[in-house]
């Protein structure tokens, strides 16, 4: 797996520390070799808070979803995604399901998300 450098300001010292030796998409703690930020440790694969917003520091140009991100959502049943980018997930689970490679949207406690291509 690889991650992009999203940014070198401040804001992104945490991601960027954490994204180091990180090769597999989980929350379930740290890699070896993952690097530690400030002498944390990763609790998994790193993500940073984005915005839509040009003025601000997380400003990213692919979020359209105004702000924020979410990790590991749970839902009461299988999601059911819309986008450019759905398709039916190859197995039934309980967690919404992303698609690598596509842009993936995901709201809290909603049983939905969007999955698109990338422009």
């Amino acid at each position: 797996m690889n991650t992009n450098l999203l940014g070198t300001i401040q804001h992104y010292e945490k991601y960027n520390a954490w994204r180091v030796g990180d090769t597999r998409l989980d929350w379930s703690g740290a890699q070896p070799g993952q690097d530690v930020y400030q002498g944390i440790p990763a609790e998994g694969t790193p993500l940073v808070w984005t915005t839509n917003n040009v003025l601000s520091p997380g400003y990213q140009e692919l979020n359209t979803v105004l702000f924020g991100l979410l990790m590991h959502v749970r839902s009461p049943s299988q999601a059911t995604c819309s986008g450019t980018g759905a398709a039916i997930p190859p197995y039934t689970s309980n967690n919404h399901m992303g698609r690598c490679g596509y842009i993936n949207v995901f709201t809290f406690d909603f049983p939905t998300c969007i999955i698109n291509v990338f422009p």
